[in-house]
């Protein structure tokens, strides 16, 4: 059983197309923001094509909309940008069903580290005790039905709402947790893990950010 879904990922559209759209100028939006998260989108442009990439998260592909949106074309997102008085972004926003999450722009220094701490972490299978511990809270929020969304990236949230009732069936079933067990990182940075119950054992993938927050989970 899995339920994850890619927080923000990658937006590849015609430069030609968002010309003609109503959507800000792709010269305009380029740059990194952070959002809440902790997770760094970066808006670069290739070319006839445009890049927008989320901390971990692999590719999506998006359409600049007649009323200036970046729609994702597999899930109900899309995004939008705050520009100031000179026409430059300044806030991406990231919009999934009816709720969004903002983005601030940071400077180039700031979205380096964050993209050189993942490679370090992956390159040398870097386990970090906070992401165990967020992983033993996610599982004892479900199986007592009290997932903390707020902690979750939005398409995540989403899923795991869907799924709540049958995961938390899944959790008590399963019995309390004996052990939390890393067993490395992923080529995108997520953490895995073997997790042992009373009554038997998963493993997991999760992505942990900043503070909590969760980008990606799933088990089997």
């Amino acid at each position: 059983m899995r339920y994850s879904l890619p927080a923000l990922t990658v937006l590849l559209v015609s430069a030609a197309a968002a010309q003609t759209a109503k959507a800000p100028s792709i010269d305009a939006v380029v740059g990194h923001y952070r959002l809440q998260t902790g997770a760094i989108m970066t808006v670069e442009r290739s070319g006839e094509t445009v890049t927008a990439v989320s901390t971990g998260n692999p590719p999506q592909v998006l359409s600049v909309t007649p009323d200036g949106k970046y729609a994702y074309s597999s899930i109900p997102g899309y995004l939008t940008f705050d520009l100031d008085k000179a026409g430059k972004a300044t806030t991406l926003h990231f919009h999934f069903g009816d709720e969004s999450m903002p983005a601030k722009r940071i400077d180039a220094a700031a979205a380096k580290k964050v993209a050189d701490d993942l490679a370090a972490k992956i390159k040398n299978q870097t386990h970090d005790p906070a992401c165990a511990a967020t992983l033993k809270r996610i599982i004892e929020e479900t199986r007592a039905g009290k997932p903390d969304y707020s902690k979750m990236s939005l398409p995540l949230a989403q899923t795991t709402r869907a799924q709540a009732p049958m995961i938390q069936q899944r959790f008590q079933t399963l019995g309390a947790v004996k052990e939390v067990k890393f067993t490395g990182v992923g080529p995108q940075g997520a953490e895995r893990f073997d997790v042992a119950f009373e009554n038997g054992t998963t493993q997991w993938n999760i992505f942990c950010l900043p503070n909590g927050y969760v980008s990606g989970v799933g088990f089997r």
